[in-house]
């Protein structure tokens, strides 16, 4: 096999690994820093954002982002090991696994800059379908659907591959 598909699936494994114990470890922490928050409205989010440390957040959220991005490398490693003629079951896996990645990637990114620059400026006009406490609304139902769906139809296709 080649040693940089077999580096790249090393590498990717460990970048898995470590973002789910960083994104761990930050969810520790924002349970020790902060307050349980309960959506109920965008005034109480503000107030909350406001009075509590966000650092937890953003790190996990960063880190979630790095491991879609990983988790899709990896899976482009495993299509490489996939025999002939289960290649297709591979690709199919790979195409889930990109689906997850825009979808999961753009979520966190839309919380680490364009909610947070919103909320800094004051301009909360229509900021609750952007907020990823908000359990209705529009991008908590796109990070779902990334998650739910296509990460888990990628890995059930990484397994029949």
């Amino acid at each position: 096999m080649n040693k940089i598909v077999l580096n790249t699936g090393l590498w990717s494994a460990i970048i898995c690994l470590s973002a789910f114990v960083v994104w761990i470890v930050s969810f520790v922490g924002i349970a020790i820093q902060s307050p349980l928050f309960a959506w109920t409205n965008i005034e109480a989010y503000i107030d909350y954002i406001n009075n509590n440390d966000q650092f937890f957040q953003y790190l996990a959220k960063s880190f979630m982002i790095v491991f879609s991005l990983a988790y899709m490398t990896l899976s482009m490693v495993l299509y490489e090991f996939t025999s002939t003629e289960r290649k297709i079951l591979a690709k199919i896996a790979n195409a889930f696994s990109i689906m997850f990645v825009i979808l999961s990637s753009a979520h966190y990114f839309v919380q680490i800059s364009s909610v947070r620059f919103a909320v800094n400026a004051k301009n909360f006009s229509g900021l609750g379908h952007f907020i990823q406490s908000n359990p209705t609304s529009f991008i908590s139902s796109v990070n779902m659907l990334g998650w739910t769906l296509f990460l888990g139809l990628s890995t059930s296709f990484l397994y029949l591959g």
